[in-house]
């Protein structure tokens, strides 16, 4: 388990874990998430850490009948995999 962004931003992240690459990854994949649902108001389907960098496409499990309808992230890139918690 590697420790979430504490960067104040929506949604929080909490249970962040990785296989196959290392916590920085995870983090980055983590504010990647926060960054484009900041952006678009919606969780981001995709997106690459930097330019060139590895692309992650991303699942979420949604719950409905809560303020926050997404509370798991499963994100991609070839065999690298981050999982996390999402809060509101």
């Amino acid at each position: 388990m590697c420790a979430a962004p504490a960067n104040g931003r929506f949604p929080t992240i909490s249970q962040l874990r990785v296989t196959h690459a290392g916590c920085t990854t995870a983090r980055a994949v983590a504010e990647g998430i926060q960054a484009g649902w900041q952006a678009n108001g919606k969780p981001p389907a995709s997106f690459d850490l930097y330019a060139g960098g590895p692309m992650f496409h991303c699942r979420y499990e949604q719950h409905h009948g809560t303020e926050n309808i997404y509370k798991t992230a499963r994100c991609t890139s070839a065999h690298k995999l981050v999982t996390m918690v999402l809060g509101s």
